[in-house]
Formats: C-alpha cells, sequence, structure tokens
C-alpha cells in the first residue's frame, strides 16, 4: 500500500497529494466512527449512578448536602401563627351616634395583642303595626392596636322592601382614632370620625363597653371563695329578664320566675342610672335589674 501511494506521488505530486490526504481523513474517520466506546468498568461511580438511575430514578437525590440540611431546618421550626386568632367573644354595649340619629344596640368582642374586633347589628321598624317587617344592618368594626385607629364595615341584611343580602361595603376607610380607659370593671373604646385630613367630624361617634376580660375570671374566683350574697326573684310580671349587659336594650339571655333564687356577682350602675346585679342562676350568668329582685 505505501509503495503504491509513492508511485502515485511521483507522477503527479500536486493533485494527487489532496486526494490522498482525503482518502487518509475518511479512513480515519471511519476507524474512529466504528471504535466501541469505552467500557464503563473504568469509572465505577458513572456506572453506579446508571444502575441505580434504571432502578429507581426517582430516588436520586441530587441536592446538596448543605442545601438539604438548610432545608430541615426550617422544616423542625414550628411555622409562626400569622392570624392571630381572636379570643372568645365578650357582649358588650354599643352606642353608635351620627348626625342626625344615635342608638344602642346589644354587640360582642373578640380581641388579641393586635386588634380588637367589634360586631353588633342595628335594627329598625318599617312599620309599627307589622313588628316582623324591620331593617337591619350588620356592623364590624376593627381597632388596630398597632396604629392606634379603626376602620368600619356595614352590610344590609334585611330591607323594608323584603329580604336583602348585601356584600359588605366599607364605611370608615379613612382610619381614625380611637382611645381605651377603663372604669371599674369595664373597658370603654370611644372612636372618633375623622377626614381625610385628619380633621375631626364628630367626637365619641361610636362607643364601645364591656367587661375587662382580665379581672372577670379574677372576681368570679374572689365572689365563689367569699360568702355567697343570695336573693329571690320578685317581679310584677311573674319573672324577670335575664340580659347579657345591664341595659333593657340589650338581649335576654332568660326568663327567671318568681321565687327563684340568684347569686348575686356584682353590682353596677348604667349611664340611665340604673342598678343592675350581675347574677348567676345555675349555670347561667346574666344581669337582672336590682329592682326585680328581693
Amino acid at each position: 500500500m505505501e509503495d503504491l501511494i509513492k508511485k502515485i506521488i511521483s507522477k503527479h505530486p500536486k493533485s494527487t497529494a489532496v486526494g490522498i490526504f482525503v482518502f487518509l481523513f475518511f479512513i480515519c474517520s471511519t476507524t474512529i466512527i466504528n471504535t466501541p466506546q469505552s467500557s464503563n468498568k473504568y469509572h465505577p461511580e458513572i456506572k453506579s449512578a446508571e444502575i441505580d438511575s434504571d432502578t429507581d430514578s426517582s430516588s436520586t437525590d441530587l441536592t446538596y448536602p448543605e442545601k438539604a440540611e438548610e432545608d430541615s431546618k426550617y422544616q423542625d421550626e414550628p411555622k409562626s401563627d400569622s392570624s392571630h386568632s381572636l379570643n372568645e367573644t365578650i357582649p358588650a354595649l354599643v352606642k353608635k351616634t351620627g348626625s342626625d340619629f344615635s342608638y344602642e344596640t346589644p354587640g360582642n368582642v373578640q380581641l388579641n395583642d393586635k386588634e380588637i374586633l367589634v360586631t353588633y347589628v342595628r335594627t329598625e321598624k318599617c312599620n309599627e303595626e307589622l313588628p316582623e317587617d324591620i331593617w337591619q344592618q350588620e356592623w364590624e368594626a376593627k381597632f388596630d392596636l398597632t396604629s392606634n385607629t379603626w376602620t368600619d364595615k356595614v352590610r344590609e341584611i334585611s330591607s323594608c322592601l323584603g329580604k336583602s343580602k348585601q356584600d359588605w361595603i366599607n364605611f370608615n376607610t379613612h382610619p381614625s382614632r380611637f382611645s381605651i380607659e377603663t372604669e371599674g370593671s369595664q373597658i370603654i373604646i370611644r372612636a372618633d370620625a375623622q377626614d381625610y385630613d385628619n380633621s375631626l367630624i364628630m367626637k365619641d361617634t361610636l362607643v364601645i363597653k364591656y367587661a375587662n376580660p382580665k379581672l372577670v375570671t379574677a372576681n368570679e374566683q374572689i365572689t365563689h371563695q367569699s360568702s355567697t350574697d343570695n336573693r329571690f326573684v320578685q317581679a310584677g310580671d311573674g319573672y324577670a329578664n335575664l340580659r347579657s349587659y345591664p341595659s333593657t336594650e340589650v338581649e335576654v339571655l332568660a326568663k327567671i320566675p318568681n321565687g327563684t333564687s340568684v347569686t348575686i356577682l356584682s353590682e353596677e350602675t348604667n349611664s340611665a342610672g340604673q342598678v343592675w346585679y350581675k347574677v348567676q342562676v345555675d349555670d347561667k350568668i346574666g344581669w337582672l335589674y336590682s329592682g326585680l329582685v328581693n
């Protein structure tokens, strides 16, 4: 083969050299292509990876040790509770005042260390002859204890034209200021209405009163430890209304028949000058007007 190539080159030195070069390149390429690939036996870690992949591709863990350790650290840590769940409901008395109206209604208070949520329903009669024909609004006021501002929203749950269930509407959208004070065993929230330039529209437009949750438990424990003051219901109607708050404007929890023994837990004079008793009747705790207890 070598002698043949030399003879061809000696006769055609220029043109033949190029052809032979191409021929040799073709031979070498064919050899490389047909050469078997090197066995993975020289690379045990590669062969092992292929076997593991064929066996169970889902079990291959490509996570770096440092990353896996960091992820497990966060998985072991308890998730922080960002919802700040509210505590149990506390009965309240809500007084709402506007430019041409004023009313009191029972409500509920829920609170935690971040906010106080007050809910109440305003009810008005549409027709004096039809007591069941009423107009009602459900209100929700939120007091932010961090910024010391409050906002509220409202929705209509029934109307004089028929039942109505509307979506919530933001009423006091501009955050206004409020204050919290303690009066005896009560907490009082006084909320002002302010304009967008923070000018005062109305002072004490919303006033909420409710029992101090920190004192209720302590007072009840002291009362049970001390000698009890038992009295009897004696009302002209034959029963007394046990109410959720010392006011005739709030809901009735139960009707207590005459002659029933009640335990006096505390005494309070409301804004109307009426004396009320906080009493316990069996497993119920509420308020009775003092004039109905002997």
